[in-house]
C-alpha cells in the first residue's frame, strides 16, 4: 500500500514538474516573440516616417536606429534588405525603402496573423 502512495505521489509531482517547466519555456519563447514584434514595428514605423522626406537629422538617426534593430532582429530576408538599402544609400546618396518597409510588413502582418495585402506601399504626406 504505501509502495502505491509513493508511487502515485511520484507521478504527479513528475507531471507538475514537467508541466510547470513547460509552461515557463513556452512563456520565454512568447515574450522573446513579442519583444522581437514590438522592435520591428517600430523599426518599420521609423523607416516608415523617413521615406519619402526631406533629410533631417532626426530623420537619419530614425533610420540608423532602425537598421540596427533589424540587424538586430530581423530574419534573413529582412537582414538583407536593410543592407541593400544600407549600402546603396552610403554609395548613391539617397534610396528606396520600399523593398524593406515590403518585407518587414509581409512578415509582421504573418507574425500577427493578419490578411495579405497588396505589395504595393503608399506614402501619405501632408
Amino acid at each position: 500500500m504505501n509502495i502505491e502512495i509513493l508511487v502515485t505521489a511520484s507521478i504527479v509531482i513528475i507531471g507538475w514538474l514537467v508541466a510547470h517547466l513547460l509552461t515557463r519555456h513556452r512563456e520565454r519563447i512568447g515574450k522573446r516573440q513579442d519583444k522581437r514584434t514590438e522592435y520591428l514595428i517600430n523599426a518599420y514605423r521609423k523607416l516608415e516616417s523617413s521615406a519619402n522626406r526631406d533629410a533631417t537629422r532626426e530623420m537619419a538617426n530614425n533610420i540608423e536606429s532602425a537598421i540596427a534593430d533589424i540587424q538586430l532582429f530581423g530574419n534573413e530576408k529582412q537582414i538583407n534588405f536593410a543592407n541593400i538599402f544600407s549600402k546603396s544609400l552610403a554609395e548613391k546618396g539617397p534610396a528606396s525603402l520600399d523593398n524593406l518597409l515590403i518585407q518587414l510588413r509581409e512578415d509582421l502582418r504573418k507574425e500577427l496573423k493578419l490578411s495579405k495585402v497588396p505589395r504595393e506601399i503608399s506614402y501619405l504626406r501632408i
